[in-house]
């Protein structure tokens, strides 16, 4: 139920061959929970359920990773660029905030707390540049990860983990300055 969200992300790299190099990207995903086909759901599974109102924060992962690059001309500007990393995900749940609305009886508010997970996950990603100078160009690129997490609720019965499969697809335009 995540929907398409906010990237943050930085990314460095030094070529120490003219096609091949090695670097590092650090970034922060948001991504919002469509809380209208959550509560459609919840509805929908529970006869006793009228309506429920939602409020939820978004989910939120972070990537540390590193590994090796790419780079091939296409032309005298143009040229194709690639990646295969690896390194530490974060992940986080949004905190939520339920009214459900039952068949004659008057429940409270209740909250869905935030739980994490931290694991070694990859990132894939191809992209084309296109150089306006030496220094300044253009950049068109498109990254997936695809992993699992798993995160612990505690409930009134005890621990609940609830294994979440997700792919993140990120496609981005984006400036770049060679330092």
């Amino acid at each position: 139920l995540a929907q398409p969200g906010f990237q943050a992300a930085t990314e460095g790299a030094w070529f120490f061959k003219p096609n091949y190099g090695i670097g590092a990207s650090v970034g922060v995903n948001f991504h919002p929970i469509d809380v209208s086909a959550l509560g459609a759901a919840k509805v929908q599974s529970d006869p006793f359920l009228e309506d429920v109102y939602i409020r939820s924060e978004s989910f939120l992962t972070i990537t540390t990773m590193a590994g090796p690059f790419v780079r091939f001309p296409i032309g005298n500007k143009l040229s194709f660029t690639g990646k295969i990393i690896a390194g530490l995900l974060y992940g986080q749940t949004p905190y939520q905030l339920y009214k459900p609305e039952f068949f004659g009886v008057d429940v409270p508010f209740y909250e869905i707390t935030s739980a994490l997970d931290w694991k070694f996950s990859w990132l894939a990603g191809a992209g084309l540049r296109y150089d306006i100078s030496p220094c300044f160009g253009l950049v068109f690129d498109s990254e997936l990860m695809y992993d699992n997490l798993k995160f612990n609720f505690q409930t009134n019965t005890g621990t609940r983990t609830d294994k979440v499969e997700f792919a993140i697809i990120n496609l981005s335009l984006g400036i770049r300055l060679v330092l």
